[in-house]
């Protein structure tokens, strides 16, 4: 006869939580109240692992409904290898067990990318809160998306092919941040149009211009923070520009310039556009960068003059300046 346990259930389980993972198995052989107490922990986040502890586990789910019914999170990473179909059909297997998953991870290599791998997603019966994948952006990943009313926070690592990619309006209804690697503006228009979207990623390709900015600003709400990759040598002056005119209600700019360098003058003359952003509070510029310890003093300096709201400011090497008791401190 087991007996009642001298802590509440609910505080064993915090207990347990904290442990690290090695030792779960150990307390999950004790006796058969800390045996339900650690599968539910060991099965909610189910994070990164090896190719053949992955495979195992999610041998498991595929056969043990009683653990699939615990996992919330799911992170899965086999972008450095070549999947075979029997692996791919287990992984389909075990998603239609994970009936309470909630978080989503599924990254694959860039070959097997190449193909339409959305038919994993056949059968589920999960609603999803955030979902990332290197899927290939077409019909049948939109059609998936069409049935995943809840998700918050989506990143579309993928290619975009020239395949439709088509939701309806009445899809994503709470969608609030977007991350996109290689996705252009078809994708993007289809993802954020009408959507109250306030959080963006997304990567600036040349033949482009500018014109994803206006397709960012096609959210239902003013877009609070984003995050510009620029993968050509287009100048940050313009850029700022730019961005100041589409979303003036900006709390957070992270830009990444990868084929330019800049010298301290030069980010000195950023500060006038920064000036147009009223509500900015974080910056962040990445870039090749060769400046001293006190020039860089002196662009935070000048930067937050131009820009009296910000609050944090990481420049090209990393190196963190905020503000505190109205003086400029830099986090080594």
């Amino acid at each position: 006869m087991l007996l009642s346990p001298p802590l509440p259930v609910e505080l064993l389980e915090l207990i347990v939580e904290h442990l690290p993972q090695r030792d779960i198995p150990s307390v999950l052989r004790a006796n058969s109240l800390f045996h339900d107490i650690s599968v539910r922990v060991l099965y909610r986040d189910i994070l990164e692992m090896s190719p053949l502890k992955c495979v195992t586990c999610l041998s498991t789910l595929a056969s043990k409904p009683t653990h699939a019914r615990f996992v919330q999170r799911l992170q899965i990473d086999w972008s450095g290898h070549k999947v075979i179909g029997t692996l791919l059909r287990l992984l389909q297997r075990a998603l239609q067990q994970v009936k309470s998953l909630r978080h989503l991870s599924l990254e694959l290599s860039s070959q097997d990318n190449q193909f339409n791998f959305s038919w994993l997603f056949s059968g589920v019966q999960f609603s999803l809160h955030t979902l990332a994948t290197s899927a290939r952006c077409d019909g049948a990943l939109a059609e998936f998306l069409e049935t995943q009313p809840l998700i918050h926070e989506l990143s579309l690592r993928g290619f975009q092919t020239s395949m439709p990619f088509i939701l309806s309006p009445s899809a994503l209804p709470r969608l609030t941040s977007v991350r996109s690697v290689h996705a252009g503006i078809p994708v993007l228009e289809q993802v954020i149009r009408g959507r109250p979207v306030e959080a963006v990623s997304i990567s600036l390709f040349a033949e482009d211009g500018y014109a994803i900015l206006d397709t960012v600003r096609s959210s239902s709400r003013p877009i609070k923070r984003i995050t510009v990759m620029a993968l050509d040598n287009r100048q940050p002056s313009k850029l700022l520009l730019e961005m100041s005119e589409r979303f003036p209600q900006l709390e957070a700019l992270h830009v990444v310039v990868l084929l330019a360098f800049y010298d301290h003058q030069t980010l000195l003359t950023f500060a006038p556009f920064l000036s147009r952003f009223a509500h900015l509070r974080y910056v962040t510029f990445v870039a090749g960068f060769g400046a001293r310890f006190d020039e860089e003093g002196e662009i935070v300096k000048q930067w937050h003059k131009s820009c009296p709201t910000l609050k944090t400011i990481i420049l090209p090497k990393g190196q963190v300046w905020f503000e505190r008791d109205g003086k400029w401190t830099c986090s080594l």
